[in-house]
């Protein structure tokens, strides 16, 4: 029984300097990069800017009926437009795309 105790205990503390070592590793990478909570640089400027901002552009579209809820022509030879809702966009925060002018979109999110 004491076996077990000292391999739970092994075990939380194993956990628990992982975790602190990544996030130590992370930080000291964020701080030589300049990446910080509101600063000028983030890491989601790619994904965000050639990714999601055409599907919140897509959405627009939907929500002002120029296109189908079902499906869409924005991929190759069309896609059911669901999954990309269920993936991309669920989040109802969104939907303040259709209220703004199309320019203005990469500014309101």
């Amino acid at each position: 029984m004491e076996k077990n105790t000292y391999n739970k205990k092994a075990n939380v503390v194993l956990i628990l300097l992982s975790f602190v070592i990544t996030l130590t590793v992370a930080a000291l990478a964020y701080a030589k990069l300049h990446i910080y909570p509101g600063g000028k640089y983030t890491l989601l400027t790619y994904d965000l800017a050639n990714q999601y901002l055409p599907f919140i552009c897509s959405l627009r579209y939907v929500g002002t009926g120029d296109c189908s809820l079902f499906f869409s022509m924005f991929g190759g030879l069309g896609t059911n437009y669901i999954a990309n809702i269920a993936y991309y966009m669920a989040n109802p925060i969104n939907w303040r795309t259709v209220l703004v002018p199309r320019e203005q979109i990469p500014d309101s999110m």
